[in-house]
């Protein structure tokens, strides 16, 4: 059996639309955020916030971790050192957790800033 284009016409009284942008518009007046990154933008539906309290808080632990770890190979500990790992690490860590946004637009989809 082989489809004529006659046949892919939805019969007469077939809804073939929904009002997807009434509900989305009507769903996203309910939404709240903290993240003020996406102000401004009228394609926004929903921005979703990161714990980025939690993030730094691991993040910095990690980072200290592998920092103290380089200590046994001396010259990875050198480069740390050079390169002044240690006084910058914290602002390094807050610099790429409070970078990172995610939010849901209207023509690009999810959208992702890091």
């Amino acid at each position: 059996m082989t489809l004529e284009p006659e046949h892919l016409i939805p019969p007469k009284g077939y809804k073939t639309t929904f009002p997807i942008q009434e509900a989305i518009d009507e769903a996203s007046k309910k939404l709240s955020w903290d993240d003020n990154f996406f102000v401004g933008d009228e394609d926004v539906i929903a921005v979703f916030d990161y714990d980025y309290a939690l993030i730094e808080e691991f993040d910095t632990s990690v980072r200290w971790l592998s920092c103290c770890l380089s200590f046994i190979f001396p010259p990875a500990a050198a480069c740390s050192l050079i390169c002044l790992e240690p006084c910058f690490l914290k602002k390094r860590v807050q610099w790429d957790v409070y970078s990172k946004h995610l939010c849901i637009t209207r023509g690009k989809g999810v959208v992702l800033w890091i």
